[in-house]
């Protein structure tokens, strides 16, 4: 069910992008400094969030989904188990693909109970503290059994090994890399 917002119109419309509040909630600072002043301009009490019009155009903005997107892909890459960064590859390419799926890892974080639903936390009536930053080393621990539990899940180890076994050249980026040069050789 989605959020809905009064605006200043009086109008009840959708709060667009509202899904991905608790997510960008557990985003580490060191993460959040690199986004940009905008972005860091959010409130981290999500009671003041919702009084705030300025915060709640971030929100429903293009940008703010591109941030969680690129920031969960930058998150789980290292636990996917794939080695190789992920710079090489195109933006065709399935592991790409599935590292730049938010809603699946999102998902996967609130059926496992590590991040409330954005309805709750947003709804939620104890919820007047400012929220603090999780850490880079509760992200390791966290996505270290999480990343492996949600791509077993959806059969990824086995579509990312067909896709290597198939292996054509819009695979990669237009950029020189070792396995780019290695799949030419082949």
């Amino acid at each position: 069910m989605p959020i809905l917002l009064k605006r200043k119109n009086g109008e009840i419309t959708p709060f667009r992008n509202a899904e991905y509040i608790s997510a960008f909630y557990f985003i580490p600072k060191s993460i959040l400094d690199k986004c940009g002043e905008e972005i860091n301009s959010i409130s981290r009490n999500p009671r003041k969030l919702l009084q705030d019009r300025r915060a709640i155009e971030i929100i429903e903005s293009d940008l703010f989904k591109l941030v969680i997107i690129d920031a969960y892909a930058f998150m789980v890459w290292p636990f996917m188990g794939l080695g190789a960064k992920r710079e090489i590859y195109s933006g065709y390419e399935p592991s790409w693909r599935y590292a730049h799926a938010a809603s699946i890892w999102i998902k996967g974080m609130e059926d496992e109970g590590i991040i409330p639903k954005s309805q709750e936390i947003l709804k939620s009536t104890n919820v007047d503290e400012d929220l603090g930053y999780i850490s880079e080393e509760e992200i390791s621990e966290t996505f270290t059994w999480l990343v492996p539990k949600i791509m077993a899940k959806h059969n990824m180890n086995e579509v990312i090994a067909v896709a290597a076994e198939y292996r054509c050249f819009e695979d990669f980026d237009y950029r020189k890399s070792r396995q780019k040069i290695d799949f030419y050789r082949k």
